[in-house]
Formats: structure tokens, C-alpha cells, sequence
């Protein structure tokens, strides 16, 4: 096991300072401030208070702890084996990229712990690759991609023999004497995952790496960094907002709510076999019946739910490819809505009888379909699929 996360928690509070420049970089190339790993933080020390000033209510508290300190994330506990791929997915603000910072050594813990065990070969660096890359503006692309090498304190022939072959693997050596200004997106990404690699890393952290991408090479990229990094061997926990982006690179994905670990699965798992409704909406669409719903859609009465019975099961709920729609002109639901999206046909097929006025509590449903003869005002009849 690589990386052990057990019951781990953080706080933020107006004594937590961010970490400056040097910080940042530090961690780029794997030499995280204050990184012990499995060892309680410490809260970042607050300025000196001023004798001509009102003391802050966090200075009144003292340093630690104090009444204006709000959690972040609590009790989280998830493993990661070697060569591992996982994504954090969840809305802003749960705590994902904290917890990157937590585990790069960035942001102090309060409770809980984690470990980091080099497997054999690997240096005993977690590397935390930020969304904007954080390259070195001043520096070639060849001494960006050596310069965690230069911190480590190995000869110039040595390291820039080494970055050289990183480049070549990398398919950018031609970029060597490039500067980043004059680079593409995709291409400084290549260099900033250059970098941190060269170094051998137990863990790679990633803060939404494809973020500044267009969505064709984001995906591109999404599939180019999952085959780089299984064929170095490392173990690499990524942050993202993308859901089609995490189900193309991840072995496992957890889902972040109210600062809490969700659920920690594969993505077939986490799609097919949600614990919670809110972990299935986050997921996807979701069609969620009633027995009034049911009879009114001409479906079987509900039996079963795609959450597995958590306390907040609903009686029926489908994906919408559980659902099939069939154009019938005694059917008794009509598309309200049909929009092509690229891939599928969306449909929002609701009953008859409430489509041209008020439908208090009967719903629309979602269903995905690849027939494109079905447009708004068709009758149907919806089944499952």
C-alpha cells in the first residue's frame, strides 16, 4: 500500500496562512514544506499582535484552534496501492484540493493521519503538480524538467542527461531550449508532468490537471497522463469537476459531500451501484418514481433502487439508459423536451395528461436514446430497458 489515509480531518481558520511562492514551487518538485508523513500538522503561526491595534477575534484565541477555525473535510479513509489512478470528484468547496495540500505537506491536519510508502525504485517525494503548472518563466523547458533533479542535489551532466530522456519519452525534446511563454497549454502540461516524473515520486498529486484544456485535448490528455503514469509505476490521486474525465482516468473514485468521503469505488461502482441518492445525482441523471409516478408513466410498480436501500433510497430510481421510450400514438407520456447532445438524444418524456398544463409531483424523466425520429410533442410509451 502506497498511500494510507485513516480518519483523516482539516480545518482552516483566519490564523491559517497560505503558503508562500517558495512554497508552491517547493512542492512542485517534490520537496514539500514540512512534509512528515503520518504526522499531525501544525496550524501556521499568526501575526504578531500589534499593541496599537484591536486585537482579531483569532488572535484573542490564541494560536491553534480558535472559535473562527471551520472544517474543511473529517474522517476520511481511503488506500492506494501502486501504480494506482484515483480522482476526487465532488462540488466546490468539500475539501478536495485541501486534502491535496494536507497530503503535499501544504495545509495542517487535525485529527487522523496518513502514510506514504515508497515502493521499491521510488524516491520518498510527494509531488504536487498545481492547475496552472507553476513552471519556472525564466528557465528552458529542459531545466524546468531538471530542476527537482538540481534540488536533489545530482550533477549537471547527470540531470540534464536524465530530463533529456524524460523530454524524448515525452515526445516534446525538440522543446528543449523553448521557454514556457512560448508553449501551448498541452505542451506545458507535458513539461510540468515531465518534471515532476523525473523525479521518481511514491505519490503524484494532481489539482485539476486539464482544467485550462478544450475538451477534445483534455480528453486526449486524460488518456495520454493514465497510460504515462501506469507505465511509470506511480501512484497518482488527482483532483476534478470533470465527471467525464474522471471515469477516463481513474481505477478508483471518491466522491466528496458536505466534507465528507462519500463513497470510494471503481466508476462503474460508483455509477451503477451508488450508496446514496446524493452520491447517485452526483453521478448523473436520475430518474426517481413513485407508485403514483409509475402509474402515470404505465411502468411496474417500484421494487428496487439503484442506491441499494440507504436511508435515502427512493422506491424506483434509474439511470437514464434504464429506461426505454417507444414512439406509440395511445402511449402515455409525451416528449416535453428533445435535445441532441453529440453523443445521445436527451429526451423528457412526462404523462399525457399533465404535459400542457401543471404536474404537481408527477416528474419528467431523463432517458437516453441513440433514435432521433422522436420530437418535441411525440407520444410515447416508456418502459425498462
Amino acid at each position: 500500500m502506497v498511500l494510507a489515509v485513516e480518519g483523516l480531518s482539516a480545518s482552516y481558520g483566519e490564523g491559517d496562512a497560505a503558503p508562500g511562492g517558495a512554497g508552491l514551487v517547493a512542492a512542485a518538485v517534490g520537496r514539500a514544506v514540512g512534509f512528515v508523513a503520518g504526522r499531525r500538522g501544525t496550524r501556521a503561526s499568526l501575526p504578531p499582535v500589534r499593541p496599537d491595534l484591536p486585537a482579531s477575534p483569532a488572535q484573542a484565541g490564541g494560536h491553534g484552534r480558535t472559535a473562527s477555525t471551520a472544517p474543511v473535510f473529517s474522517e476520511v479513509t481511503f488506500h492506494l496501492a501502486q501504480g494506482e489512478m484515483a480522482c476526487l470528484v465532488g462540488p466546490s468547496g468539500v475539501g478536495k484540493t485541501t486534502l491535496l495540500r494536507v497530503l503535499a505537506g501544504l495545509h495542517p491536519y487535525d485529527a487522523g493521519g496518513f502514510t506514504v510508502t515508497p515502493p521499491d525504485g521510488h524516491d520518498d517525494a510527494v509531488i504536487l503538480v498545481f492547475q496552472d503548472y507553476m513552471l519556472f518563466p525564466h528557465l528552458t523547458v529542459r531545466d524546468n524538467v531538471a530542476f527537482g533533479l538540481r534540488a536533489r542535489g545530482m550533477g549537471r551532466r547527470q540531470r540534464m542527461a536524465r530530463a533529456g530522456d524524460m523530454l524524448a519519452d515525452f515526445a516534446i525534446g525538440e522543446l528543449a531550449h523553448r521557454y514556457p511563454a512560448h508553449l501551448s497549454a498541452g505542451q506545458r502540461q507535458r513539461v510540468a508532468l515531465a518534471r515532476a516524473l523525473v523525479c521518481n515520486p511514491a505519490l503524484l498529486l494532481l489539482d485539476e490537471p486539464f482544467a485550462n484544456l478544450d475538451r477534445t485535448l483534455r480528453l486526449e490528455m486524460a488518456a495520454y497522463v493514465r497510460d504515462t503514469v501506469r507505465r511509470y509505476g506511480v501512484t497518482t490521486l488527482s483532483v476534478t469537476h470533470d465527471l467525464e474525465e474522471a471515469f477516463a482516468v481513474s481505477d478508483r473514485i471518491g466522491v466528496m459531500l458536505h466534507g465528507r468521503l462519500a463513497q470510494f469505488g471503481t466508476p462503474a461502482e460508483l455509477y451503477g451501484r451508488p450508496v446514496s441518492l446524493d452520491v447517485a445525482r452526483f453521478m448523473g441523471p436520475v430518474n426517481v418514481l413513485d407508485g403514483p409516478a409509475c402509474t402515470a408513466f404505465g411502468l411496474p410498480l417500484p421494487g428496487g433502487c439503484l442506491c441499494g436501500g440507504g436511508d435515502d433510497c427512493a422506491p424506483l430510481a434509474l439511470r437514464p439508459e434504464g429506461l426505454a421510450v417507444i414512439p406509440d400514438p395511445d402511449g402515455p407520456a409525451v416528449v416535453t423536451r428533445a435535445v441532441f447532445t453529440g453523443q445521445v438524444t436527451r429526451l423528457a418524456p412526462a404523462p399525457a395528461r399533465a404535459a400542457d398544463g401543471p404536474r404537481p409531483g408527477l416528474p419528467e424523466l431523463v432517458v437516453h436514446t441513440l433514435r432521433a425520429d422522436m420530437p418535441e410533442g411525440t407520444r410515447v410509451r416508456v418502459e425498462l430497458a
